[in-house]
């Protein structure tokens, strides 16, 4: 009995594992036959099928061949995966520029992880102007690096007037969310009375909340 038992499990993987595969050649070729046809989410799912290995062996050279017939049609996730692509090296060289110019595309369709990236990318080549425009067109999206981001370009002047309160303004929103970094510098704040009333109490409550939250001193 347990012979026959196990024989049938055995066939029954088999079954299952040739179904499978079969489930996945069939995405595959329907991804692939559509995205020959120029059909940009079809073109965007089989740059993400070569760039995770899913249906077949990993390769972002094609995921970025892919990708790019998807972004040239004006598909954002596609403009945004290119510029990670090229921000971070995935299978080429590491290009900051190449990476801007896709990130900028999707920026300007709204999306904010690009918008962020577009900040971040023009803060690395010293240009505040441009950093603080795109990280303030976020800022109210509730990303708490990106309010802290601010609170130090107001309180720096880099890329705007310096401007405490609004520095404190935007640190204050990046603390409520518990960035560790927001919480430090805000209860350093507390404690010496910069900018708000010394309270030596709330300071130290948020020191402690930043070092409970992972700020490394």
């Amino acid at each position: 009995m347990k012979k026959i038992i196990l024989s049938i499990c055995i066939i029954a993987s088999v079954l299952v594992s040739e179904n499978i595969t079969a489930m996945k050649e069939r995405v595959y070729k329907e991804a692939y036959e559509n995205a020959l046809k120029g059909d940009a989410n079809a073109q965007f799912a089989l740059g993400g099928i070569y760039y995770h290995g899913m249906l077949t062996k990993k390769d972002y050279l094609e995921a970025i061949k892919w990708y790019k017939k998807a972004a040239k049609q004006g598909h954002t996730k596609a403009q945004f995966n290119l510029g990670y692509i090229y921000f971070d090296g995935r299978g080429v060289k590491k290009d900051h520029d190449e990476a801007l110019k896709w990130f900028l595309k999707a920026a300007k369709q709204n999306d904010a992880k690009s918008e962020i990236y577009v900040g971040r990318i023009y803060e690395e080549k010293k240009d505040y102007k441009n950093a603080f425009k795109w990280y303030s067109q976020i800022a109210n999206s509730g990303y708490p690096k990106v309010q802290y981001k601010l609170w130090q370009m107001y309180r720096d002047g880099k890329g705007v007037k310096k401007d405490l309160q609004k520095a404190i303004y935007y640190l204050i929103k990046s603390a409520s969310q518990s960035y560790p970094d927001a919480q430090y510098d805000l209860g350093k704040l507390y404690l010496s009375g910069t900018g708000v009333e010394k309270d030596e109490i709330e300071g130290q409550k948020l020191l402690d909340l930043a070092r409970k939250n992972g700020y490394k001193e």
